[in-house]
């Protein structure tokens, strides 16, 4: 075994032997073939070191734009976050205003319907009404059917002004688009002007 080894080794070794004997006499006996083909080998060696920086540059680009691709991403679900964010604040405010409101109709259905709102059989105010009545005098007998009529005629009153003002409101909006569309219009029209005018 051991002798079969040494015996490869020292035929590999002595393969190898010749053939740089071989290139020794090539180079020896053809230094221009030698040239060329190490001229060759610079050529493909610039090649591929310009293929590698053009590889290089795109990397770079595409990391740039990896990175601002995160940036807008970043600051687009900054700002969704921000504009949930508000959302939910409106509808907590809209939510209140909610119950508020059916609360007080609640109540001024109870004035109407000449009951007054308890709490375990005592006849307290509710606290939405209970500040309206505090400013109203009442008059000797403790009679409170002034009071409720002032307080129903306040709150429709207020109930008619809401509606009106959500009907200006309305008037408003559609009058600002129909603003916009005139101003688009004498855009468009001041721009044909211009192209007819130039022809």
């Amino acid at each position: 075994m051991e002798k079969q080894r040494r015996n490869s080794v020292e035929t590999s070794l002595t393969d190898a032997l010749s053939k740089i004997n071989e290139m020794k006499a090539q180079m020896s006996s053809s230094p221009k073939a030698f040239d060329e083909e190490l001229s060759s080998y610079k050529r493909l060696l610039g090649r591929a070191r310009s293929e590698n920086e053009e590889l290089r540059e795109d990397i770079q680009l595409l990391q740039s734009k990896i990175d601002a691709s995160s940036d807008s991403s970043t600051s687009l679900v900054a700002d969704l976050r921000d504009k949930l964010r508000r959302t939910e604040e409106r509808l907590r405010s809209v939510e209140r205003e909610g119950r508020f409101e059916a609360a007080m109709a609640s109540e001024i259905a109870n004035l109407r319907a000449g009951t007054q709102p308890s709490s375990n059989g005592s006849d307290k105010k509710s606290l939405v009404l209970r500040g309206l009545d505090q400013n109203i005098s009442v008059d000797g007998n403790g009679s409170t059917a002034p009071n409720s009529a002032y307080i129903i005629e306040m709150y429709d009153y207020v109930v008619e002004l809401k509606q009106s003002i959500e009907e200006e409101r309305q008037m408003y909006k559609e009058l600002v688009t129909e603003h916009e569309d005139l101003l688009a219009l004498l855009g468009q029209a001041g721009l044909d002007g211009r192209i007819y005018a130039g022809e």
